[in-house]
């Protein structure tokens, strides 16, 4: 083990590098202060955070080009409620060749030596 990362950071699966805290400021937004929450989020989740904030749709067209949807969900329901359960059922990741789907049952993944190999 390489500590503090299972595998050292590459390694999707056990979050190496992929969980990193995130500071949200908003006086006038967010009621409650100086609070930690534990509820999963991804960086696919800030522009719809940033729409709902502002009360915003998310575009359709872009100069004339059509867009796909937001894959993230908006993080302000947690901003005021420590205990909302997380939005996010099932988390791709892929670093580099090596890949994990999270789900709320957990971790799905296999070690990098054995991932595409027929061993494991």
């Amino acid at each position: 083990m390489d500590t503090p990362y299972q595998w050292t950071k590459q390694v999707a699966s056990h979050f190496g590098g992929t969980r990193n805290g995130t500071i949200v400021h908003w006086p006038n937004g967010i009621k409650a202060k100086g609070q930690i929450r534990s509820q999963f989020c991804h960086v696919i989740d800030i522009a719809p955070t940033i729409l709902e904030a502002a009360g915003l749709p998310a575009p359709i067209f872009v100069n004339g080009i059509q867009q796909k949807p937001y894959e993230g969900f908006s993080m302000l329901y947690s901003f005021d409620d420590a205990k909302a359960p997380e939005r996010h059922e099932t988390q791709y990741f892929e670093m580099i060749g090596n890949r994990a789907s999270i789900t709320r049952a957990g971790p799905r993944h296999q070690a990098p030596d054995t991932m595409g190999h027929g061993r494991g």
